[in-house]
Parts: C-alpha cells; structure tokens; sequence
C-alpha cells in the first residue's frame, strides 16, 4: 500500500511541475529544448522527429508540455510528439490519434442565403462552399436561389480526440431550387 501511495505522489508531484511552452515567432527547437538537452541532443532529436514525420515543422501556436524527463509536443489536432530521456538514451516518438468519420445529415431552407442557412444549422460556412461547388453548373448561387429553396446533405464530419476537425466528402446532397429536384451522389 505504501508503495502505491509513494508512486502516485511521484506521479502528481511530477505533473505539477510540469510547464507548458507555446511556440512563438522566431522560436527554434534549440531555443526550446536547450535548458533540457545539450546541443548534440537536440541534433539528435530533430533528425529523429525528421526520420519519423519528414514535414516536421515548428508551428506558432503549438504547445510544448515540459517535464523532467518528458517533452510532448502537440503538433497536430491528430498527433504528438514524444521525446523521453533516460540516463543514456534519447527516445523519440509519434502518438497518432484516430480520426473519426461521421456521415450527418444536414438539412436546411433557404430564408435569405445559403451560407446563413447552413449557418443556422450550426455549420461550417466551409460545408456551404462544398455544396455550391457540387452544383455550380446547374445552379448559380448569385442569381438563381430564392426563399424556401430546400437542401438536404449527407456529409462526412471528422473528430478527434473529441473534437471537430473539418468535413470529409458530401456522400449524396439534394436541392430543391424554384421548385426543381437536382440530386448528386458521390461516385
């Protein structure tokens, strides 16, 4: 029992000491890591994070969770980087998150527009150009839509790690424009 009780102290103890780093303007991962690693580590490790992710990049923005013996880098919504140091040994690693799809249905009526119609069904204008797009040779979406024109869309969403992350492809979509039934499928 002590040592379950001494190894979880260990364990909260070393998360509270913990320091977040965001990335700024200018920053490099020798100013980054050089208070834990020497110079040649840090050589090490960018040719290691090269090895595992070619397009490796410094990011404004993104956070760098510090320990003792531990850097997680979050890189990507979708993975982190993990650089652990033993007494000898410098191991670097990637954490790829799964990336979820959701086929949702979105349906709407226009009352002024179609970007406020999608808006108002809680989504991305990013999902109403995705739609013009699909039928910008049958309609025009500057002079042809009028009020109570109807869509309805089966649209893939993507999550990780519980969150929102962008649209996959528009599986099928319906619009309903002055009256006439235009449908697209994805094949």
């Amino acid at each position: 029992m002590k040592k379950i009780l001494l190894i979880l102290i260990l364990f909260i103890s070393a998360n509270l000491f913990a320091k977040t780093y965001t990335v700024q303007n200018g920053d490099t991962l020798i100013s980054i890591l050089k208070d834990n690693f020497e110079y040649s580590e840090i050589i090490h490790i960018n040719k290691k994070l090269s090895e595992i992710y070619p397009d490796f990049t410094l990011k404004v923005g993104q956070k760098f969770e510090i320990a003792d013996n531990k850097i997680t880098i979050n890189y990507e919504i979708d993975k982190d980087f993990i650089i652990t140091k033993s007494e000898n040994n410098i191991e670097v690693s990637m954490k790829q998150y799964p990336v979820f799809k959701l086929k949702t249905i979105v349906d709407g009526e226009i009352k002024s527009s179609l970007f406020e119609a999608i808006q108002e069904k809680g989504e991305d204008d990013t999902l109403a150009i995705m739609l013009a797009n699909i039928f910008e040779w049958e309609i025009d979406f500057f002079k042809d839509i009028r009020v109570n024109d109807k869509f309805k869309i089966i649209v893939e969403k993507n999550f990780c790690r519980g969150k929102f992350i962008g649209y996959g492809k528009i599986l099928a979509a319906d619009f309903i424009n002055q009256g006439r039934l235009i449908r697209a499928l994805y094949y």
